[in-house]
């Protein structure tokens, strides 16, 4: 039919390392909102996420490599590897994400979003999800007709790190999370560390917004054992990367390793587990709200 847009295909860069929990859910969503090709990227897992994922390892939807993290220069290998894999892949478009980090498309599926007809690099706005002793406040699966009841946390602020330190009793979780990009890779000339941002590729003009129709939910915090194996990567890799330290990049990372050699690390987790009590607060706070009233707010 004439004017009829041809089918986009979309790939999502998957950077993960140790999290066996959470890398089944994470390739099942991605294959729930349209992606046609995950390009999982592992960086050095001993917990079975490399195992869980080479199972699933196939040329057509599903590839599989072993990117280190281990050389000094701040991340820059492993971008351009990422950055590689992506431009070799044939599709219209990239997603840059973690295993923890669930992207809802407001009709359910990326391609669908008529913002990708309009646009080069598209920033995409991330929520923390609050959690109780029995898990996060999100559905299985978290589809449009779930939205509702996807709970994401919106406190607004401008300077998070300086907020922090003036406020060391808030629980960093109720804070909204620095947005991530997506992009067509023809326009990638590097990602910024976390993929929080895209570096053109050259002199074109691009098209650049922040999408309206996409958002994320981040599952920062799910177990506590979890969340030690998180810190002690930490510490490893700010170990590597020693230029990072001292820099805004990353700056709550350095204070959860601070926590955690004064001992108070338990009561870090602690404040971002959330009783029904709690969540009825930050509903009537305005720092909670659902994926629904986000992507859907004028």
């Amino acid at each position: 039919m004439a004017g009829r847009r041809q089918t986009m295909r979309i790939a999502a860069c998957l950077g993960v390392r140790d999290e066996v929990e959470l890398v089944g859910p994470a390739i099942e969503h991605l294959r729930r909102i349209g992606v046609d090709l995950i390009i999982a990227c592992d960086a050095g897992s001993t917990d079975g996420t490399y195992e869980y994922m080479e199972r699933l390892r196939s040329k057509d939807d599903f590839w599989l490599f072993r990117c280190s993290d281990e050389e000094p220069d701040n991340g820059e290998t492993w971008a351009r590897a990422q950055v590689a894999l992506v431009k070799s892949a044939n599709v219209d478009w990239t997603i840059f994400l973690d295993a923890d980090e669930f992207w809802l498309p407001r009709n359910g599926r990326l391609a669908d979003c008529e913002e990708l007809h309009h646009n080069d690099i598209l920033l995409v706005r991330r929520f923390n999800i609050p959690i109780s002793m029995e898990g996060p406040y999100a559905p299985d699966p978290m589809v449009p007709a779930n939205y509702g009841k996807v709970l994401l946390l919106n406190q607004d602020v401008e300077r998070k790190k300086e907020f922090m330190l003036e406020n060391p009793n808030q629980a960093w979780v109720l804070m909204s999370a620095v947005p991530k990009a997506m992009a067509r890779p023809s326009f990638i000339g590097t990602i910024r560390a976390g993929a929080h941002d895209v570096i053109v590729a050259d002199s074109r003009l691009v098209r650049k917004s922040t999408s309206s129709d996409i958002l994320i939910a981040h599952l920062p915090f799910t177990t506590k054992p979890r969340f030690q194996r998180k810190l002690r990567n930490i510490r490893r890799l700010l170990g590597v990367h020693r230029e990072a330290a001292g820099s805004y990049q990353g700056w709550h990372w350095r204070r959860w390793l601070q926590l955690e050699d004064e001992g108070k690390l338990d009561d870090e987790f602690e404040k971002s587990v959330f009783t029904q009590a709690d969540i009825d607060h930050l509903l009537g706070a305005g720092i909670l709200f659902s994926a629904d009233d986000l992507l859907n707010a004028k």
